[in-house]
C-alpha cells in the first residue's frame, strides 16, 4: 500500500500571513483564544514553537506580568531550529526583567523574523511571578506521549539556575515535552 502524503509542518502550522501595521504587536498565537496566566517557579525554563508567517522585525519583546512577587525576575529567549524544527541555538536572552510589579515587562530589541522560519520562544523565570499566557488550545500540538494520551504535548520544559545562562545549545530531550500554557509574547513591529 503507497503512503499518504501528510502536510508539512509548515502547512499544519500556518495561519493567515497578516503583518500587523508598523507599532502594533504580534504574538506567538495560533488562533483567537482567550488568554490565561502562567505561573512561574524558581529555575523553569519553558520553551514552545511558532512559525512566523511574514517576514518581518520588532523592535520591542516583552511579557505581561499578572501577579508580581516581591524580588522576582524573568528572562525571554528565542532559539533557532535545527532540520526537525527542534530548538538548537540560542538566537536571543534578554537582560533580567523585574517581575516585583505588574504590567508590561520589556527589552527594546530588534529582531528580524524570516517567513516560514519556525522558532521557539521561552521564559525563565526565578521565583512565582505570573505572566499572561497562550491558552493551551492554541498553541502548537507536539504531539502526543502515548497512543492512550488525552492532552496534547505543547511546551519543552526544564529546569536551569535563572542565574546561569540559557542552554546553548538546546539538546532536544522529548521526556521535556510536556501539556502547558506558554507565556504570551508581544512583539512590537518596526
Amino acid at each position: 500500500m503507497a503512503a499518504t502524503k501528510v502536510a508539512t509542518r509548515q502547512q499544519t502550522m500556518s495561519v493567515s500571513g497578516f503583518k500587523p501595521p508598523i507599532g502594533h504587536f504580534v504574538s506567538p498565537l495560533l488562533t483567537a483564544l482567550a488568554l490565561g496566566t502562567l505561573t512561574g517557579a524558581a529555575n523553569r525554563m519553558d520553551i514552545y514553537p511558532w512559525l512566523c508567517v511574514e517576514d518581518m522585525t520588532v523592535d520591542q519583546i516583552g511579557v505581561e506580568v499578572t501577579t508580581a512577587v516581591a524580588s522576582a525576575q524573568g528572562k525571554l529567549v528565542i532559539y533557532n531550529v535545527d532540520a526537525d524544527n527542534r530548538p538548537t541555538t540560542l538566537a536571543f536572552e534578554s537582560t533580567v526583567l523585574d517581575f516585583s510589579t505588574v504590567g508590561y515587562k520589556f527589552v527594546t530589541q530588534s529582531f528580524s523574523f524570516v517567513k516560514g522560519t519556525v522558532y521557539w520562544f521561552g521564559i525563565r523565570h526565578s521565583s512565582t511571578a505570573a505572566v499572561r499566557a497562550v491558552a493551551v488550545g492554541a498553541m502548537q500540538s507536539l504531539g502526543l506521549t502515548t497512543g492512550a494520551a488525552t492532552t496534547a504535548n505543547t511546551i519543552a520544559r526544564r529546569t536551569v539556575t535563572f542565574g546561569n545562562a540559557a542552554p546553548n545549545p538546546w539538546t532536544f530531550v522529548a521526556s521535556e515535552l510536556a501539556n502547558s500554557a506558554g507565556a504570551l509574547f508581544k512583539m512590537r513591529v518596526a
